[in-house]
């Protein structure tokens, strides 16, 4: 049985640059959802960190609750 060995800082998901890429779509998402919906700047950001964080936490959940 051979295992697949990822080369760089990719983790345990994957290649690091197509999940940069997804972060940073969903962060851009996050910010203008905050923007429209709170109507303000300082929405904006907490929907930057708020919408990549919970996305990423959900991912790894569902990572871990599959690896058990």
């Amino acid at each position: 049985m051979t295992k697949k060995v990822y080369r760089g800082n990719a983790g345990m998901h994957g290649r690091a640059d197509t999940e940069a890429i997804a972060l940073l779509v969903s962060a851009g998402i996050g910010f203008g959802a905050g923007w429209w919906f709170g109507g303000g700047l300082l929405y904006g950001i907490a929907g930057a960190v708020a919408l990549p964080l919970s996305l990423a936490l959900i991912v790894f959940g569902i990572s871990y609750f599959f690896s058990r």
